[in-house]
């Protein structure tokens, strides 16, 4: 399943991880939020942009960071925004197109990932030792399995959402 969100939920050693300095990108095409589900590390900056000919009205619903709603007329400068505390799943709204949406994770380190076209992710450059994986959809909720981490191996984990699983 495509725009599922993946992260280690628990596990990982305390450390201090290196935000990354590329820019997570949204843009508004044909009232639609692109890409749907995102999601970047605490101080990474979030690029948003409207390509379409028509105002929208950006609306971070968060909870943890800023909420911010914002007015971005076509073709208007880009807003820059950036969250500083892990929150999950921060639906992105507009208020001007009731179906315009988007979910935006925060995370407070590097190990997620967005499931693409096929349900497929990866996580790279994971430390060897035991953690939590966990996977959240918008409509199917969450899920966790735990798995670990060996030197110079390969983890793989898989999720199944059904009908069911609302």
């Amino acid at each position: 399943m495509r725009n599922v969100l993946v992260r280690v939920k628990s596990g990982l050693p305390d450390a201090h991880w290196t935000v990354p300095v590329t820019v997570v990108k949204l843009d508004q095409v044909g009232c639609i939020y692109q890409p749907h589900v995102l999601a970047l590390m605490a101080g990474q900056k979030l690029e948003i942009s409207n390509s379409d000919s028509l105002n929208h009205n950006v609306h971070a619903e968060a909870i943890a960071n800023q909420a911010f709603n914002v007015l971005q007329p076509p073709r208007a400068e880009k807003l820059l925004r950036q969250f500083d505390r892990q929150e999950i799943m921060v639906p992105l709204t507009c208020g001007v197109h009731a179906w315009m949406r988007a979910y935006l994770s925060v995370l407070d380190h590097p190990f997620f990932a967005v499931t693409d076209e096929d349900g497929d992710f990866k996580i790279g450059s994971l430390p060897p030792g035991n953690y939590v994986l966990e996977a959240v959809h918008e409509k199917f909720g969450q899920q966790e399995r735990p798995f670990t981490v060996t030197a110079k191996s390969r983890a793989a984990v898989d999720f199944a959402y059904t009908e069911s699983s609302r």
